[in-house]
């Protein structure tokens, strides 16, 4: 079965807010697997300037942040980008989150 763009993004907001709540900013998985790596391969970035392309919820972006990263996040799934846009306002960070369409949207 081949699944679309619109789909998956569709699969991404139907599943929003247990994806935040169980995969947030807690997760363990993420923090003391994933982050690790990815910040070695990332190396320092303070001063750099990154696209945090489909940027979820905003955890990475927030992480690259306070590590001195200007960061640009964007994302397909509206619900996503509210979770994001929502810590943004609670703990303002200077990232700049933008909505982005698909091409089938458009």
């Amino acid at each position: 079965m081949m699944l679309s763009q619109d789909d998956g993004t569709k699969c991404w907001d139907d599943n929003a807010e247990q994806w935040h709540r169980l995969f947030g900013e807690n997760d363990l998985n993420r923090r003391d697997l994933l982050d690790p790596i990815i910040l070695q391969v990332l190396g320092n970035v303070s001063g750099t300037q990154i696209l945090d392309a489909g940027c979820g919820d905003g955890y990475l972006s927030r992480k690259l942040v306070r590590l001195g990263a200007s960061v640009t996040g964007v994302e397909l799934s509206q619900k996503m980008l509210v979770f994001a846009i929502e810590a943004q306002n609670k703990l303002p960070l200077a990232i700049r989150f933008l909505a982005v369409l698909s091409e089938e949207t458009l």
